[in-house]
């Protein structure tokens, strides 16, 4: 499902249905850990100082963000389950919060560095059906949530308190680069 580079260059890690995600070695082409989880993986994402490994695994009804430490492969405390699908999850680019899309009306906002707390509110009210994807803006301080409804919104992460969020109706048109909105054809 997913091969991702590590920040440095020097690791792969891949995310695979067989519910295992592997880190492996560039130069040597050796799988240095196998990761398993009950149920398949669809993500991997290398936090940005290449410590931590984080992965999405889900089956319907079930999912869960798994975190592992990359140096030993060993699960990390902060690993969450979710009542759904969990599509996908990525780091900030300072490592100071985590996303998690899942396909449950919620995408999680969590601290990147103590996944324990989770962000209040966790944006679950709007987004009705769940999410494919959230990403990071470059500078970190905000986050675009594909929504399962066919719109997206952005979260300003800097001032959650006082965070509006935008949607914008749009529809594929059938190449990879073509939304519509309300108001005319745009090229993402």
């Amino acid at each position: 499902w997913t091969t991702v580079f590590s920040p440095d260059g020097s690791k792969v890690a891949t995310a695979a249905v067989d519910g295992t995600a592997r880190i492996w070695d560039v130069e040597t082409g050796r799988s240095l850990h196998v990761l398993k989880s009950d149920l398949p993986m669809r993500s991997a994402h290398f936090s940005p100082d290449g410590k931590v490994l984080v992965t999405t695994s889900s089956a319907g009804t079930i999912g869960a963000m798994l975190r592992w430490d990359v140096e030993t492969g060993a699960r990390l405390a902060g690993s969450r389950s979710y009542g759904g699908d969990v599509i996908d999850a990525q780091f900030s680019p300072d490592g100071d919060w985590l996303t998690v899309a899942a396909r449950e009306p919620t995408t999680t906002l969590v601290d990147g560095r103590n996944p324990f707390i989770v962000v209040p509110g966790q944006f679950g009210g709007m987004l009705e059906n769940g999410a494919f994807s959230a990403r990071f803006s470059p500078d970190g301080s905000r986050v675009v949530v594909a929504l399962k409804s066919g719109e997206f919104m952005i979260i300003d992460v800097r001032d959650l308190e006082k965070t509006e969020i935008f949607t914008l109706a749009c529809k594929y048109l059938g190449d990879d680069t073509a939304v519509e909105d309300v108001r005319g054809r745009y090229r993402l």
